[in-house]
């Protein structure tokens, strides 16, 4: 054999096994929609709960909330950070913020026309008053009208929600 073919052919290989990974990676993205509401005290903003296949959301991968209930983990003092490359809060669907004293971050949240975040902790005497502090990081898309709201119906006057986003990027409507 050739002594000049061998480190051609192991330059090839090498060439075909990097491309391979890389189809490989993007052939994994996918996007998932969920199948149901986070009831209280539960969430699947960091698990498998109701996302299709029950998988917790994972870098790679888009996730939508169709018309139902996304809640943060109901943890006091704790920060989470979305895994997702993108969480879109659809029309009818809500990302309710249950995280007290911590901060959601979420590299790139998109709310559709008709979609609804709020800082919520009815119930909770521990939380629910007007010292009540919710904080957002990252980056947002406003595909229409959004409803933003520190609280709801059920909650103290008085809380506070914080959006520290590092860029806003909105889209006009005809």
């Amino acid at each position: 054999m050739n002594a000049f073919l061998k480190p051609t052919s192991a330059i090839l290989i090498a060439v075909l096994a990097a491309a391979l990974a890389v189809q490989t990676e993007s052939a994994r993205a996918a996007n998932y929609v969920m199948t149901g509401n986070d009831g209280v005290g539960m969430s699947s903003f960091n698990t498998g709960l109701n996302w299709p296949g029950g998988l917790a959301p994972e870098p790679g991968n888009t996730y939508q909330t169709a018309n139902f209930l996304l809640r943060t983990p109901s943890v006091t003092g704790s920060s989470f950070t979305f895994a997702g490359d993108s969480l879109e809060v659809q029309a009818g669907g809500t990302l309710r913020n249950k995280t007290q004293a911590g901060t959601i971050t979420i590299d790139n949240l998109i709310l559709a026309e008709g979609a609804v975040v709020e800082l919520s902790q009815p119930g909770n005497p521990a939380v629910n008053n007007n010292t009540a502090l919710g904080e957002l990081a990252g980056n947002i898309t406003l595909n229409g009208l959004a409803v933003l709201r520190a609280g709801n119906a059920n909650d103290a006057a008085g809380e506070t929600f914080i959006m520290s986003w590092f860029s806003v990027n909105w889209k006009m409507g005809v």
